[in-house]
């Protein structure tokens, strides 16, 4: 009895205590789990960013008793460098967009966890907002390490914006552009008929040479990737390929027409900013997750068209070529899959990364589209829109049908989907080699796929100093884990 009254007492005190507090306003603010995500908001003020941050943690809070940080990154560039750097040390990171080619650079150095049981315990959501297929092309030996994004991942190869008041005032169709003559025709134009503007520069984004808009297997926003494959399954170098060769001697023909810049090393200013300005008429570019086969859109003032000879295709590493990871540098795995699962399956979450926030970034239009919200300032998160989870769940940007996202998933299943489509090389093995041959390509490919050596030349050093470096042996590591990969995937039968 003395022991029950006694702990009555303590519960008293407690109370008392407690309600103490709550009268002289000093009561106990709630702790959260902190997480720590890195998420491109590439060129997005900081103040934008951190409105989006408190916007979301004011319902991670409410749903799971997470916030979220948003580190800052104001390029791609500076994305992934200091990512890298953040998981080279004990610093918390927990969730990372991996795209890039990062996701297999990440894996190799150890820093991702795998995510098979965090996604069956805590993921239910993302499995069925992405797919049991999509999910595992992000396997590893067997094992998952990443969930894609969902979003359009078809590109169209070959594909050129171009100033639309130009094509105009010489009567140049756009539109019927369907073979690389009649491009080389519009381009040839241009060059008679202004003379003082550069006919041509490779894309918005950086480190892209003329070819990696247009080759697959040199698209940077996938990872370069070393080799393609032959009908037979056997895969062999990119750099032999008859592809890539042809491919080197179109744009050594292009530099020598006059059609490129005289100094491709020493313009450092993006193309929007010269077109603006008038002093270039087009640049290659990968199709933009928005666009058709042809698309009007402005630049500045300047009207633009996009226009593409090629059918559109799955990205050559589809759905792992932007996964969400986490890192092993994370807090709490299990709160990081939760906050993931929460990203990829409510709308004013994924909204709020896609578009900013509404009334202040976007604004609803009355037939159900979203615009800017003003007229004078575009929306600074638009462009960045297909790094975020889940945009089958977000806004339709207006100009689009409403049913735009089930279009893109439509078109995604009914792509074409090469031989390597889920299959994702680990170099650990022959990480060494595969580092030297990596520096030799980047050593070769602003010279060669720029145009500025003669093909046959410049591509039988490069080849040389590949193979003197290793690549032979990286093929063959690469072959045998493409073969176990599709005696296990029963690819080929």
């Amino acid at each position: 009895m003395r022991k029950y009254i006694t702990a009555l007492c303590m519960m008293g005190i407690l109370a008392f205590g407690t309600l103490g507090a709550a009268v002289s306003g000093h009561s106990a603010k709630p702790e959260y789990t902190k997480l720590v995500a890195a998420v491109p908001f590439t060129g997005i003020s900081r103040e934008d960013v951190e409105m989006v941050q408190e916007k979301i943690n004011k319902i991670t809070e409410k749903e799971l008793g997470i916030t979220v940080e948003f580190p800052e990154f104001s390029t791609s560039g500076q994305y992934f460098e200091k990512a890298m750097l953040m998981l080279s040390t004990p610093e918390q990171l927990d969730i990372m967009m991996a795209g890039f080619g990062a996701f297999m650079d990440c894996y190799v150095d150890g820093k991702l966890l795998p995510l098979d049981r965090l996604l069956e315990q805590y993921g239910q959501d993302i499995a069925r907002q992405v797919g049991e297929e999509q999910i595992h092309s992000c396997d590893i030996h067997g094992v998952l390490y990443g969930i894609p994004v969902n979003g359009d991942y078809t590109q169209q190869r070959n594909c050129y914006v171009m100033r639309k008041d130009i094509l105009e005032k010489y009567g140049l169709d756009p539109y019927g552009i369907r073979t690389m003559e009649e491009l080389e025709h519009v381009f040839e134009t241009v060059r008679e008929k202004e003379p003082e503007i550069t006919v041509l520069s490779s894309g918005a984004e950086p480190g892209n040479t003329l070819l990696s808009a247009n080759l697959d297997f040199l698209d940077t926003s996938s990872g370069i990737s070393l080799t393609v494959c032959e009908e037979d399954g056997r895969l062999v170098s990119a750099f032999e390929s008859e592809e890539y060769k042809s491919a080197l001697q179109r744009v050594h023909r292009w530099y020598l027409k006059g059609y490129l810049n005289e100094d491709v090393f020493g313009v450092a200013e993006d193309v929007y900013s010269r077109v603006k300005r008038g002093e270039l008429f087009a640049y290659t570019e990968r199709k933009a997750a928005w666009s058709g086969e042809h698309e009007n859109f402005k630049i500045g003032d300047m009207e633009m068209v996009r226009v593409s000879p090629e059918p559109s295709s799955l990205m050559h590493r589809g759905y792992a070529s932007m996964p969400y990871v986490i890192t092993s540098n994370s807090a709490s795995p299990e709160a990081s899959m939760k906050l993931l699962n929460l990203f990829y399956s409510n709308p004013e979450i994924e909204n709020l990364l896609c578009y900013g926030v509404e009334g202040v970034h976007y604004k609803k239009t009355k037939d159900g589209h979203i615009t800017h919200a003003q007229k004078e300032r575009e929306d600074p998160f638009l462009w960045n829109s297909y790094n975020m989870p889940n945009q089958y769940i977000s806004h339709v940007w207006e100009g689009n049908d409403l049913d735009f996202w089930e279009q893109v998933k439509t078109k995604n299943e009914s792509a074409g989907k090469g031989p390597k489509m889920g299959f994702n090389f680990d170099y650990s093995s022959v990480a060494a080699e595969y580092a030297r041959v990596m520096d030799i390509y980047h050593d070769y490919r602003w010279i060669l796929e720029s145009g500025l050596d003669n093909p046959e030349e410049g591509g039988k050093k490069m080849m040389d100093e590949m193979k003197s470096s290793g690549l032979d042996l990286i093929i063959q590591e690469e072959q045998k884990q493409f073969d176990n990969w599709r005696k296990r995937n029963r690819k080929g039968e």
